[in-house]
């Protein structure tokens, strides 16, 4: 059960710009919320991936929580962002129309929720998978490059723009004279691209884009005109403020 179910190894990968998870011969990034889910926890890696709904699954990743569905409809190519929770969610798992959550803190009380192992050092809470809807909108800060080496007209690594509110991008590049990038968005998420613009960044400066509140796409890339090393961080929220990261909650030391 360890080696084959246990939590030894995360379902994805943490670089310096965000998440990335590869699937088959893709790769996809998704942005990051706290420098706690950098690491694995007190026992392990959180739970990444697993079946709660017949044919859905929920991947969880640095502290965000996905809709994934089955290869056969999308895979990771049509993931979505449900919350983004700020906690230590260890594992989750669906049993007999529950939504069972494990990784909660010693303090929590026996509510008819939340229920205490015998030794009261952790425990398991039971509710709805739709409840994860109240844990939080989702947030997060990351993006295809940063300080990345780019090269003329490479297209980034496709990052997840979909099911956010309030997205922010700033550009920056270490070149003496301007570069161009070009940003491209992916609507169906069919790996059909289309520009969104062209945006002109002038050495030693960081560009900044606000992105219409009622404009989405679902993946969104970058490309540069010229080599060089570059960032592209994309900052996304619930509303018109700046997202703000919390402290992660972190059960108390076993």
């Amino acid at each position: 059960m360890r080696t084959t179910y246990g939590l030894a190894n995360a379902d994805f990968t943490v670089d310096a710009a965000s998440v990335l998870v590869a699937e088959g011969s893709s790769r996809f990034r998704l942005p990051k919320s706290h420098v706690a889910y950098d690491t694995a926890g007190p026992v392990g890696w959180p739970r990444g991936k697993r079946e709660v709904v017949t044919e859905r699954d929920l991947f969880q990743a640095h502290g965000t929580f996905y809709e994934l569905p089955k290869p056969g409809s999308g895979g990771f190519r049509k993931i979505r962002p449900i919350t983004t929770h700020h906690k230590r969610i260890s594992d989750f798992a669906s049993w007999r129309g529950l939504f069972v959550v494990a990784g909660t803190p010693a303090s929590a009380a026996k509510d008819g929720q939340f229920f205490p192992s015998e030794d009261g050092l952790t425990g398991l809470w039971y509710g709805n998978v739709d409840d994860l809807w109240r844990m939080g909108a989702p947030r997060g800060v990351g993006g295809p490059w940063k300080n990345s080496a780019v090269g003329a007209g490479w297209p980034s690594d496709p990052y997840l723009m979909f099911g956010y509110e309030h997205k922010v991008l700033e550009l920056s590049h270490d070149r003496a004279e301007p570069v161009t990038f070009t940003v491209q968005v992916d609507f169906a998420a069919d790996d059909s691209w289309s520009e969104y613009a062209r945006f002109v960044v002038p050495p030693g400066q960081t560009f900044k884009h606000v992105f219409p509140d009622v404009y989405s796409a679902h993946w969104v890339r970058l490309s540069s005109d010229t080599t060089a090393t570059a960032t592209a961080t994309f900052t996304y929220g619930p509303s018109t403020a700046a997202p703000v990261i919390t402290e992660v909650a972190v059960p108390e030391a076993k």
